[in-house]
Parts: C-alpha cells; sequence; structure tokens
C-alpha cells in the first residue's frame, strides 16, 4: 500500500508527494487498508483536504 499526494501549488506547478508506504502485516483486507489509509491523513491534517481516492482492484498476496 502506498498513499500518494497530488495537488497544484500556487504557483499552478504540479506537484506528487508519497506520504506514506506502510507495512501491511496479516490480512489485507478493505477495513484494514481503511484503517490505515485514515491514519495517514490524519497524521498530516489531511482528512479534509482529501477530494478522491483511487484504487487498484488487485487482490491480496
Amino acid at each position: 500500500m502506498a498513499v500518494t499526494a497530488h495537488f497544484i501549488n500556487e504557483n499552478f506547478q504540479m506537484q506528487d508527494l508519497t506520504l506514506a508506504v506502510p507495512h501491511v502485516e496479516g490480512v489485507h483486507n478493505g477495513k484494514k487498508f481503511a484503517e490505515m489509509f485514515y491514519d495517514v491523513l490524519d497524521r498530516y491534517s489531511a482528512i479534509e483536504l482529501l477530494d478522491t481516492i483511487t484504487a487498484d482492484n488487485a487482490s491480496g498476496d
């Protein structure tokens, strides 16, 4: 799992940031990913800045 942020800054330049690449232990399911994703957003105080979420449909290993 990786959490990235993409935005346009005040100079109208595209910015791409990797916020976190947490290690996922145990079961790889939607609930666990959602909790980890929320924790990353909370750490950056970005919960209210969220506009869209994109995820692939790959199953866990």
